[in-house]
């Protein structure tokens, strides 16, 4: 394959090796000098990891998380992960999407208002969570 974009697929898995099987295998499948886009759950995001120490039948009650997290890591663990499987990394940086701890609640209470005011609002409150890349969670 000339690429390969994988975005936040092999942080469902459970355990560091399966992780590294499946790097291992984007590595094989990938020709020299392909492209892989890589996202993961970033670890170093407070937000995140404490996400992944609640337990999935609480976060998936609650609407927060509809699927199982598995194992994820920091921009440097990660870093080091990929270039194990044998990547040369050009590139790593962070973005943090509107957390979903704060998002999913405020849009499912605020959905029932139907205004396109609110929904306005929202989509800028929204995209104001992007401006926190430069936070340390980002290295």
């Amino acid at each position: 394959m000339d690429a390969i974009v994988s975005l936040s697929t092999l942080d469902h898995f459970e355990s560091p090796d399966d992780v590294a099987t499946s790097l291992g295998e984007l590595f094989r499948v990938l020709r020299p000098g392909g492209i892989l886009v890589l996202t993961l759950d970033n670890l170093a995001n407070p937000v995140v990891a404490l996400r992944n120490r609640l337990p999935f039948r609480l976060t998936h009650a609650i609407g927060l998380v509809p699927y199982p997290t598995g194992t994820t890591y920091g921009p440097r663990a990660a870093q080091e992960r990929v270039g194990a499987a044998g990547f040369e990394i050009a590139e790593c940086t962070t973005i943090m999407h509107a957390p979903r701890v704060l998002a999913i609640p405020l849009m499912n209470a605020l959905a029932a208002l139907r205004s396109s005011r609110v929904s306005a609002v929202l989509s800028r409150m929204a995209m104001a969570f992007e401006t926190l890349q430069g936070l340390p969670s980002r290295l």
